[in-house]
């Protein structure tokens, strides 16, 4: 796998507690238990690999902090402290739109508007 920090082919190795690149220097790590805050017990080894390579994973059943439960997508976002000291991996939450179908109500209201305009005209005939 390569390392989407240091860019090093086979650089990635599966540790107890995160995947991690061997390369000298380069400090990636990715944490198995970073949806843990969110129900999650730990990143599987095939959604840490699709992560690490660009790749968004569907994520079911996490818990919000309300204690409700939802679904979202989940893609490796790469954090920088301010002062540029710290480097972090994270799994960053993609919530997208779901385009709803049109309301039964609105077409209610279009029904009650024409009846209102023909109402309207037949006051104007008398």
């Amino acid at each position: 796998m390569k390392c989407p920090n240091c860019g090093m082919n086979d650089s990635i190795e599966i540790r107890p507690k995160s995947f991690s690149c061997t390369s000298e220097g380069c400090g990636f790590a990715l944490w198995k238990n970073s949806l843990e805050k969110l129900g999650k017990a730990e990143l599987s080894d095939t959604e840490a690999t699709a992560l690490i390579a660009g790749e968004k994973i569907e994520l079911k059943g996490l818990t919000s902090k309300a204690g409700k439960k939802f679904d979202c997508r989940g893609e490796l976002e790469k954090w920088i402290s301010d002062d540029q000291s710290k480097i972090r991996w994270s799994v960053k939450l993609l919530f997208e739109s779901v385009k709803l179908a049109p309301a039964p109500a609105a077409a209610v209201e279009t029904e009650s508007a024409d009846e209102t305009e023909t109402e309207t005209e037949d006051t104007d005939q008398y």
